[in-house]
């Protein structure tokens, strides 16, 4: 849609279109807004939503905070940390340091308050490339200190996070990389207090998991979704009947797998969960 401004109306497209949502949101009180979505795909205009812009200046009270943006934008990031009630974050398509700076700078300053994180990258072969961050393939185990997914959009702990999201209860985490050290992102992202959970095409997901099947480390959550890739360092055995067996108050369950995994477990898993399943 981006592209139909810039050929059809250039920057006047651009500029009526923030014109329009603007009149729109002028007809409610200031900071009555409970919740705000950008479903576009397009970057936002910064006249509602930048350093500045109507929301910034009229709605800091917002709860809720959705976001579908196009990849690359180039007019900055939103200034998140603005809005100081924000408890429940949605982004799909976070791409640039702008991007990433932007969300380190809030979670510095409010990550005992959120209590749902949804972060869609689209595309980490492209964000590796794009942060020069070094191959999963590497050295993708549980040795070293780097987290590359951590060092993009949680501020600087000096390797702490013990606690870092206390209230944390909705994660989604999608396209994205779990490199070890595989301790240091259960910390991070507080996993074990964790009700909702959803892990979508992100590289190393089922090594994580069997490190957590491993290590005794059970979940909470009432709600799984796992769209899991094959297995990508050698001599990972999981199981995913003994990883769901200490979720003892699973409500919802959906697993995709892009490798083969016998139908036969799919009905055990089923079956050990009968009682609570709805």
């Amino acid at each position: 849609m981006d592209e139909f401004f810039k050929s059809e109306y250039g920057d006047y497209g651009r500029m009526k279109l923030a014109a329009n949502i603007t009149r729109l949101l002028s007809a409610l009180p200031d900071n009555q807004l409970i919740s705000f979505r950008w479903d576009m795909g397009t970057c936002f205009p910064t006249a509602v939503l930048g350093e500045g812009g109507y929301l910034v200046n009229h709605q800091k009270s917002i709860r809720k905070l959705a976001l579908i943006t196009e990849v690359g934008c180039h007019y900055g990031a939103p200034p998140l940390k603005e809005f100081t009630n924000l408890q429940e974050l949605s982004w799909k398509g976070l791409f640039t340091h702008h991007d990433c700076a932007a969300l380190r700078a809030f979670l510095d300053l409010y990550h005992e308050r959120l209590s749902s994180l949804d972060v869609d990258f689209t595309d980490w072969a492209e964000v590796e490339s794009r942060f020069d961050l070094p191959d999963d393939d590497d050295d993708g185990d549980n040795n070293g200190d780097s987290t590359p997914l951590t060092e993009l959009i949680l501020p600087n702990r000096k390797n702490e996070f013990k606690n870092f999201l206390p209230n944390l209860r909705i994660l989604s985490l999608s396209a994205a990389s779990f490199k070890g050290p595989w301790g240091r992102l259960i910390d991070a992202f507080h996993l074990p207090s964790v009700k909702e959970l959803k892990l979508l095409n992100c590289k190393l997901a089922v090594e994580l998991l069997y490190y957590m099947t491993r290590t005794n480390i059970s979940l909470r959550a009432t709600r799984v979704e796992l769209s899991l890739r094959r297995p990508e360092l050698y001599g990972t055995e999981f199981d995913m009947i003994d990883f769901l067996a200490p979720f003892d108050s699973l409500e919802d369950l959906f697993l995709m797998f892009d490798f083969d995994f016998a139908d036969m477990f799919y009905f055990e898993m089923i079956l050990c969960h009968r009682d609570t399943l709805l």
